[in-house]
């Protein structure tokens, strides 16, 4: 399983964070990291062949009612090129550990428009870390509302950290979501764009 959000919506990692610290040379299995193992950074055109394989690991290793064809097909949705505009604008995060990105997020005015963990690391609390990063980000533009598209299989996840349904089920299978952010009343300081 991987966290996705995206033109398909996202799939969930969710979990609790065990106070310990991994060397690169520990294997990961199904232990939980705590957000201080995860290093951050802003992704560079350079980056866009790894996201694009982070995108596809968390696409093949859902677990959900997705046949291994319809996985398949949402995998091959997408190419490296599709998220230049992101790169480029400065809107994508991507998480580390011990060196190696396994998740990137994306996020533009008041929406959260990518979300992908890759399938060796869910579970493990990388998506609710870059989740956080991504509505801080959406906070400082301004915003007190934070909207996302969440597959059927991920809004159980999304609800627990308080997002409600704000639409009906969209065409291409996304549910649209909404998240009021801690803070005062602001003013967007964007207009709102929606981003797939």
């Amino acid at each position: 399983m991987g966290l996705l959000i995206g033109a398909a919506g996202p799939h969930v990692d969710s979990a609790v964070h065990e106070r310990r610290s991994f060397s690169a040379n520990d294997t990961i299995s199904a232990r939980m990291l705590n957000h201080t193992d995860l290093a951050f950074r802003t992704a560079l055109p350079n980056d866009l062949e790894r996201m694009h394989g982070i995108r596809r690991a968390a696409i093949l290793g859902v677990q959900a009612d997705l046949e291994p064809r319809a996985r398949e097909a949402w995998a091959n949705r997408r190419r490296p090129d599709s998220f230049v505009g992101r790169v480029v604008g400065g809107e994508v995060i991507i998480a580390s550990l011990a060196g190696e990105d396994v998740g990137w997020g994306s996020s533009g005015a008041d929406h959260i428009s990518a979300l992908y963990v890759s399938a060796a690391y869910a579970r493990r609390g990388v998506g609710r870390a870059l989740l956080t990063k991504l509505e801080a980000a959406v906070a400082q533009r301004g915003y007190e509302l934070v909207r996302l598209e969440s597959s059927v299989n991920a809004v159980s996840f999304y609800e627990r950290l308080g997002y409600v349904q704000s639409g009906s089920l969209r065409v291409d299978g996304s549910l649209p979501m909404v998240k009021r952010l801690p803070g005062p009343a602001r003013e967007p300081t964007t207009p709102t764009s929606s981003s797939g």
